[in-house]
């Protein structure tokens, strides 16, 4: 953190998140809205059942500014209104209000962080608000300005600058995961929790439809100056790691960089120093996003080197949307020769845009099937205030903006003469169904890929693929959940067969040995009929869940007064998962968390 020079009384903030719930009906929020608190839900694992996997993630924005200033700083996330009243009162009776209250918010969320300012307003009336994220670009415009400040941009030199601070100050990258917990599925995890860094700010490539883009105005900041100072900071992550038992061996990064390999020099510097990583047993594992032309002048062994575990790429459409970034790049190829390296694709784009038709968006859905990709993000067209997109549909009067909290990929706001919202959108859910149905479950895709990057490199000449071979291997022999389960919950009898077939492949290749009898236990624990009933019963809301886990892990006869029998507990439990398989999974709301980055006791 930077130096605190305690020369003056520190400064207290609070930086917050907007309020829970999320996703519920109301003056402030929409039903159908996208899941503030993880990007699963609703829409890599959309429509998958009981493979839905559940999450709650952290802010960086937030955790970025506290770490950066002088100042006595909490982050909280995720509080209910109730909560974060309760924190401005107990400030207040301790006779240390907050100096300031910080808001991170979208578009849609403006309205939840106009009350939190006005309970701000009630409760502390000397402390001042700011409001900032990609909802900043949204006032003064959408909304007459309700805080004191409004934060466009880069949050830690507009902080900096309000506390009379350094704008240029060195940069410090606070030790953070990316969930405050491990992702789960059936109630177990469903892969390591990943440190997040944050990269670069902004984004040069200037898409007319790109927030990140129009809130950096087209530019993009490096945070890191070479690849050196990049492996020295996830180094100091690795020695700092918080969680339970020892560092895991493969340490999985999430690097925030909307273009990360854009900027060739700086990812080559940092496959040098990956590969002698790999090389000496480290593995590091980063999920970045790129576009399609930048991810073209790597070849998949030196991805692989670079520790890439997943690429979030940008397709738009089957024509590839008149984009410069996709320009020259045969899609569907790139796709297949990274996945068949092991190299886990998501690939997003758009229904609804100007040049479609209803003929052509079905075009589209028919080739992204054929892509196969492990995961996609297809969404309605979200004009974002702010970017150019927005504009010129704004000035043609095609924009329906009566209800702020529709600005988002839930619902399509745009005036078209082709499409409207109901339609579009049942269309998004008829994607991701077929999708699902033809090819599995997203946990599975996974794990099928990890077996594809392990047999093409397990005896590579090059020690570092060699070594992510290993890592594949680990995985796979983590994960056993996801793919007994598949055996019998994947949705189709040959995806159910396709699960039994991988299982029995995978066993053939595991050397007989310690290893492969630990294999073995996992296995045939999470086949066995009552972790298969543990497994499938948490796609039920909170108090069934914990209904069946009392009833099904610890029988109690009383039970038979509910259901009748152990046959009926069992129908009656199989019933709820049928009847959730084909509809919007419910989610849990996210939890209160609070991160304090304590400043030095005043002089």
């Amino acid at each position: 953190m930077p130096a605190r020079s305690g020369l003056a009384i520190m400064k207290r903030i609070l930086l917050t998140t907007v309020f829970r719930p999320f996703c519920v009906e109301g003056p402030y929020d929409s039903a159908l809205h996208q899941v503030q608190h993880g990007s699963c839900h609703r829409q890599f694992t959309r429509e998958q059942g009981v493979f839905t996997i559940h999450q709650q993630c952290s802010h960086l924005g937030l955790h970025l500014i506290a770490a950066n200033v002088e100042a006595d700083v909490e982050v909280v996330e995720y509080p209910s209104l109730e909560e974060l009243e309760g924190m401005l009162r107990d400030a207040v009776a301790e006779g240390r209000p907050y100096d300031w209250v910080g808001v991170g918010t979208v578009a849609a969320y403006l309205p939840k962080a106009q009350v939190i300012c006005e309970r701000v307003r009630a409760l502390s009336p000397t402390t001042r608000t700011a409001v900032g994220g990609a909802g900043g670009l949204a006032i003064g415009d959408l909304v007459p300005q309700f805080s004191d400040e409004v934060c466009v941009g880069d949050g830690v030199a507009f902080m900096r600058q309000l506390l009379a601070q350094d704008p240029g100050a060195p940069f410090v990258h606070p030790p953070l995961w990316s969930v405050h917990f491990p992702n789960e599925i059936f109630s177990f995890r469903a892969n390591s929790a990943a440190w997040s860094i944050a990269l670069a700010m902004g984004c040069e490539r200037r898409c007319p439809f790109c927030s990140t883009s129009a809130q950096f105005g087209g530019r993009r900041t490096r945070l890191f100056e070479d690849g050196a100072a990049l492996m020295s900071a996830i180094e100091r992550l690795e020695d700092e790691y918080d969680g339970p038992g020892d560092a895991p061996p493969a340490l999985q990064l999430m690097f925030f960089d909307e273009n990360f390999l854009s900027d060739e020099a700086f990812a080559r510097d940092f496959l040098d120093h990956n590969r002698r990583a790999l090389e000496a047993g480290k593995l590091y594992l980063p999920f970045v996003f790129a576009d399609a032309r930048a991810v073209s002048r790597f070849t998949p062994e030196e991805l692989l080197e670079m520790g890439i575990d997943s690429l979030w790429i940008g397709w738009e459409d089957s024509e590839g949307g008149g984009y410069a970034k996709n320009e020259g790049v045969d899609f569907p190829a790139l796709v297949q020769r990274l996945q068949g390296h092991g190299i886990k694709v998501i690939v997003s784009f758009m229904a609804g845009r100007d040049d479609q038709t209803p003929e052509s968006i079905i075009h589209d859905v028919e080739q992204a099937l054929e892509l196969g990709a492990a995961a996609f993000q297809y969404a309605m067209v979200c004009p974002m205030p702010g970017t150019a997109t927005f504009e010129t549909l704004r000035a043609q009067d095609r924009l329906d903006l009566r209800r702020l909290d529709h600005i988002g990929m839930s619902h399509y706001i745009v005036k078209h003469d082709r499409f409207d919202d109901p339609g579009l959108r049942a269309h998004t859910t008829e994607f991701h169904r077929r999708d699902y149905e033809r090819h599995g479950p997203m946990s599975l895709r996974y794990l099928k890929l990890r077996f594809e990057g392990y047999k093409r490199h397990r005896r590579s000449e090059r020690p570092a693929l060699r070594a992510r071979a290993r890592g594949f291997r680990h995985d796979m022999m983590d994960s056993m959940a996801a793919l007994s389960t598949g055996t019998v919950f994947s949705p189709t009898p040959a995806l159910r067969q396709e699960s039994h077939a991988l299982l029995r492949s995978f066993a053939r290749e595991l050397p007989r040995g310690e290893a492969y009898r630990e294999w073995r236990r996992k296995e045939i624990s999470t086949s066995s009929f009552g972790r298969f009933l543990l497994f499938t019963s948490p796609v039920a809301e909170p108090v069934l869940r914990r209904w069946l886990k009392a009833r099904i892990l610890r029988w109690d006869p009383r039970s038979r007064d509910r259901c009748g029998s152990l046959l009926g507990l069992l129908r009656h439990h199989q019933a709820c998962v049928d009847e959730l398989r084909h509809g919007m999974m419910p989610f849990d709301q996210p939890v209160l968390v609070v991160t304090r980055y304590p400043g030095e006791a005043p002089a």
